[in-house]
């Protein structure tokens, strides 16, 4: 019977040694990976906080309303308080009236609200990062 020479140190751990390598080579390759996902997230951080800066030095969000009418008004309420008889003829009634006015203004606007015309708007840029 031969006997077989006794087997090395690699030949017996091969496969323990090749795990631990493809662990190695996946592990540095998730390092530029995590540094492109960082670099994504900053820039989109910048261009938020670029635009927020346009914004403010331009001029924030803007409403554009139409022409509206205000008028004036008050309104008189009479309220009948009392119903009584005269006392030296039965015939006739007499009757205390209190009279309430109210003042207000009535506001009117046009609606909906139509421009003729377009409306421009201008593109700022700062950096690479540019917005309408």
């Amino acid at each position: 019977m031969e006997t077989k020479p006794p087997l090395s140190f690699w030949q017996k751990n091969k496969l323990v040694i090749k795990s631990f390598f493809i662990g190695f080579l996946v592990l540095a390759l998730l390092i530029p990976t995590f540094l492109i996902i960082y670099l994504v997230n900053e820039r989109k951080e910048r261009k938020q906080e670029v635009t927020r800066e346009i914004s403010n030095k331009w001029s924030a969000a803007q409403t554009i309303t139409g022409p509206f009418l205000i008028i004036p008004y008050h309104e008189t309420e009479n309220n009948v308080l009392l119903k009584k008889t005269c006392t030296s003829c039965l015939n006739c009634l007499t009757s205390t009236a209190i009279l309430n006015r109210k003042y207000g203004t009535a506001v009117f606007i046009k609606y909906p609200c139509t421009r003729p015309g377009p409306l421009h708007s201008k593109e700022n840029s700062r950096s690479i990062h540019s917005i309408l």
